[in-house]
């Protein structure tokens, strides 16, 4: 399991795919005495042995906020865009589609837990717009700048 801990999220993620591992759960947790938007802690450990494929969960130092969602900081391919599914009982039916002038395409369409945080990059594509539905509703529009 390769050291995390201190990089930016991005490269943290582009490590985690070069080592052929999966990102998992992405958490924030501000800490003042910390870089902002950096990595403050992992799980499996660093150094700990890990197979192909195995989940790398990360705390990012962020200040958790109220807003379902957000774009945070940008990357050469795009930006991250961060959901909360609303609480509940049962499983919520998550689609986030993005949609351009010449395509229209799902970045995300699966069956995920109440209270889940998702995580996705969003590719720079000027004048395209993402639309978030949960149990097939429509819940939040946003334009790509």
């Amino acid at each position: 399991m390769p050291v995390l801990n201190g990089l930016a999220l991005d490269d943290a993620g582009g490590l985690i795919e070069k080592s052929k591992l999966i990102l998992g759960e992405i958490k924030s947790l501000f800490s003042a005495d910390k870089a902002k938007d950096t990595i403050t802690d992992q799980d499996p450990l660093a150094g700990s042995l890990v197979l192909e494929g195995s989940l790398v969960n990360l705390v990012l130092n962020r200040k958790p906020d109220t807003q379902s969602s957000e774009y945070l900081s940008g990357t050469k391919n795009g930006n991250f865009f961060r959901y909360r599914t609303t609480h509940g009982l049962l499983k919520k039916h998550i689609r986030v589609c993005l949609t351009g002038l010449t395509f229209s395409n799902d970045l995300l369409n699966e069956y995920v837990k109440p209270g889940k945080e998702i995580w996705l990059l969003v590719p720079n594509e000027k004048g395209a717009t993402l639309s978030v539905y949960e149990d097939d509703e429509l819940v939040e529009i946003q334009a790509i700048d």
